[in-house]
């Protein structure tokens, strides 16, 4: 058997620390190229999420209307189903009231006057109004904004009076943009007969 000198363990020793080394430092290096990574990542994440702050906050106004424009025909659709149900005119018409725009359904004599006593049926939330808000828009506040057939309620009767056969519209504005005169993002319902749907207004 050869003798073992300790020369041999000393160079065994620094080998294996060599290679030891040289693993730490690989790992380092793995580290900092995943951190590297890492960071590019998050940077392009934000900069995606800061550039589209601008659209959102411009297609918000939008989305709002949209959602208060479902309301609102959720109401006329329960219109129309009283009116069939009871036999009975009814209408729609909104207000706002402390700065939020109600919906009142209400039982009428018939949709031929629009001052006459009327039974409350139901209220419907639909949206915050005032600055920053929404707003069903009048008939006369339509006229101003160039926009035809628009209707400041809406009435059914059985008797053939009211809005039914009628092509109306009813139009969610914000409020801002009533003001500046835009209505690009505007969000109208279109209420044509028997057909009930919302649609775009370009």
């Amino acid at each position: 058997m050869a003798p073992i000198y300790d020369t041999d363990l000393a160079e065994s020793r620094w080998a294996d620390a060599e290679w030891k080394d040289f693993e730490l430092w690989e790992n380092l290096e793995r580290k900092a190229r995943l951190r590297q990574i890492v960071w590019v990542a998050l940077t392009g994440v934000l900069a995606l999420l800061l550039s589209a702050v601008p659209v959102v906050m411009d297609h918000l106004p939008r989305w709002k209307g949209l959602a208060m424009s479902r309301r609102l025909s959720a109401g006329v659709l329960e219109v129309r189903s009283l009116v069939a149900w009871t036999g009975n005119a009814h209408r729609l018409r909104w207000q706002q009231v402390k700065g939020k725009n109600i919906a009142h359904i209400e039982q009428v004599g018939s949709c031929g006057s629009e001052v006459q006593a009327a039974k409350l049926i139901r209220r419907i939330p639909l949206g915050r109004g005032g600055k920053g808000g929404h707003e069903v828009l009048s008939a006369e506040q339509a006229r101003v904004a160039s926009l035809q057939r628009v209707s400041g309620s809406y009435c059914l009767d059985p008797l053939g009076q009211g809005d039914l056969g009628a092509t109306r519209y009813l139009v969610t504005l914000p409020v801002n943009d009533l003001a500046s005169g835009r209505i690009d993002r505007a969000a109208m319902i279109e209420i044509a007969g028997g057909d009930l749907g919302p649609v775009s207004l370009r």
